[in-house]
């Protein structure tokens, strides 16, 4: 690998390091205030970290990232409300993506496709209160 390459994979691992750190600390503060400024800055930490993995080609924190960025984008639409449940599983998915980026090297074979359909069944029912946020797979009719 390039100086080049280095530099700016150095800067990408530092940059997302930062923004997953503010992210959680946003959202941990969800549970006191979920004014939209809060939501607006976690969703932008979120996406600004899904653009970067993106291009350097990180498929599995790229997908990962806009998982919890759509579950975001439910919230700030009023399609979904911000329980317990809901903040457990936003830190759950930015101690994933924090582990992913601190072993880069293996990203490829990060284990995210459970969290990422966790994601997208509280995003997709949350709403219509279809859904046990602790068990996706089963709905409250079944329980």
């Amino acid at each position: 690998m390039d100086l080049d390459m280095q530099h700016l994979l150095s800067e990408f691992s530092n940059e997302a390091s930062e923004l997953l750190g503010k992210a959680e600390s946003e959202i941990i503060e969800l549970e006191k205030n979920q004014d939209s400024d809060r939501i607006n800055a976690i969703f932008r930490y979120i996406h600004t970290v899904k653009g970067n993995s993106g291009m350097f080609e990180f498929s599995r924190m790229s997908k990962l990232a806009h998982a919890l960025e759509n579950l975001l984008g439910k919230y700030r639409e009023k399609r979904i409300e911000i329980t317990r449940e809901v903040i457990d599983l936003m830190l759950s998915s930015v101690d994933k993506l924090k582990d992913i980026l601190n072993h880069l090297k293996e990203e490829e074979y990060a284990d995210i496709d459970e969290l990422c359909n966790h994601l997208k069944s509280v995003a997709d029912n949350l709403s219509n209160n279809k859904i046990d946020t602790a068990n996706p797979e089963h709905t409250k009719a079944e329980i």
